[in-house]
């Protein structure tokens, strides 16, 4: 599949099922949830939603999405195709919390129409969606980052200001505010390009909104400190990095 996309894994008793989500794929692919199962020891795949294994000579079936997130001509709309959805699992290996950020509509587009930021939960037991609380900063642009047993969010709602970060409390659904970057480390940066978590920090990566080169495109959020620190040298991440061993990152 092309594009990018999300996955959470849940547990049966017989088989494990990983649910992968396209967020930026084709518009044919956009928004769609599937749902791979993986039988239980044996390993083998299973088929759509029949639930039949497929045998290794045969050709794997095509998989039919369990919910669409955007609207086509064959399905309820339940987000405009002109916004963009970021996802991430939380609390819960079957919830899929969701923010569907809000562009400016294009004249040039035909279905392009204002949308309101959203902010919503899918839970892949009940196939139902439900509300909560969007942070301050979202706008046009949202960056989950799941750290630690906690949600956080790192949102600019203009150009000009340095990224807003907040922690999700779920039992209150409400956003807690947490220290900004500095605007003196963050000066001459742009948008979020990736994250990665270790060691008790968050570490972030930003894009320079110039071709001049800047020696620090990173910096680390110490989620016990809650302070934030510069990173020596560029850090250059797109989407979540895996880190291994003390220093290396993937």
């Amino acid at each position: 599949m092309e594009g990018e996309g999300s996955m959470l894994v849940k547990q049966e008793s017989t088989y494990k099922s990983v649910f992968i989500l396209a967020r930026n794929a084709r518009r044919n692919y956009q928004g769609h949830l599937f749902e791979v199962k993986i039988g239980q020891g044996s390993g083998d795949i299973m088929g759509a939603r029949e639930g039949i294994p497929v045998d290794a000579q045969d050709r794997p079936p095509v998989l039919h999405p369990v919910t669409k997130f955007f609207d086509d001509e064959k399905s309820h709309t339940v987000f405009p195709y002109n916004s963009s959805l970021v996802a991430v699992t939380f609390n819960s290996p079957s919830k899929l919390y969701m923010m569907v950020t809000a562009p400016e509509p294009k004249p040039y587009l035909i279905r392009s129409t204002k949308v309101k930021p959203k902010a919503r939960v899918f839970d892949t037991e009940t196939k139902s969606f439900y509300k909560f609380k969007r942070p301050k900063s979202f706008g046009e642009r949202a960056n989950l980052i799941p750290a630690y047993g906690k949600l956080y969010h790192l949102g600019r709602c203009g150009l000009k200001e340095v990224p807003a970060f907040e922690q999700y409390d779920p039992c209150n659904d409400c956003w807690e505010p947490l220290p900004p970057v500095p605007a003196e480390l963050f000066r001459g940066l742009g948008m979020l390009t990736g994250y990665a978590v270790y060691g008790d920090n968050i570490l972030v990566s930003f894009m320079p909104i110039s071709s001049k080169p800047y020696k620090n495109t990173g910096f680390a959020f110490h989620v016990i400190e809650k302070k934030w620190h510069p990173v020596s040298g560029a850090v250059h991440i797109r989407g979540r990095a895996v880190v291994v061993g003390d220093k290396s990152s993937f």
